[in-house]
């Protein structure tokens, strides 16, 4: 039998191994993508989200709102004017900065031991283009996720729920 939203009762939110998991949305600005995200946060206790103040669609947004079912209004969240400087500064906070990209340096997702990190941030980008060049310049780490089709993109919701699944998947 399924169960309803008030039969469910979700498993402890924090998680121990983990001290923070940072999720940046650099570029990205579907109003569906953006609640896919707030979704995805609350689904797998990321700490924070953080939205390119460039692009990314008002909070209030409609399209967003029925997405996110809500969400958008517990997860922790902060529009960044520069999200270079906003790397900068989790950088020197002690976050692992990686960015969920295919690139000649990428390494596959499933491959890493994300308990060696206390602090991540995962940095998702746009829609069309992916992360971009400065950005990935200033990322420790370049993650890929193996797909088996022709296609080398997948939607960026779906990106993140894979790469947050791998981010936590070990950890207590």
């Amino acid at each position: 039998m399924q169960l309803t939203h008030n039969d469910h009762h979700p498993t402890d939110k924090s998680i121990a191994s983990l001290d923070a998991l940072v999720l940046i949305a650099e570029k990205i600005s579907a109003p569906a993508n953006c609640g896919g995200l707030f979704r995805l946060a609350d689904a797998f206790g990321v700490n924070q989200l953080i939205l390119d103040a460039h692009t990314a669609p008002d909070i209030k947004s409609n399209r967003l709102k029925r997405t996110a079912r809500a969400t958008e209004q517990w997860i922790n969240h902060e529009y960044c004017d520069n999200i270079l400087e906003k790397i900068k500064e989790l950088k020197n906070q002690g976050y692992l900065i990686a960015a969920i990209e295919i690139t000649s340096k990428s390494q596959l997702i499933s491959n890493i031991d994300f308990s060696k990190f206390p602090k991540i941030a995962l940095i998702l980008g746009n829609e069309n283009f992916g992360v971009s060049k400065n950005v990935l310049e200033n990322c420790e780490m370049h993650l890929h996720i193996k797909m088996r089709g022709n296609n080398s993109s997948m939607n960026v919701t779906h990106a993140a729920a894979l790469a947050l699944y791998e981010v936590t998947r070990n950890l207590n």
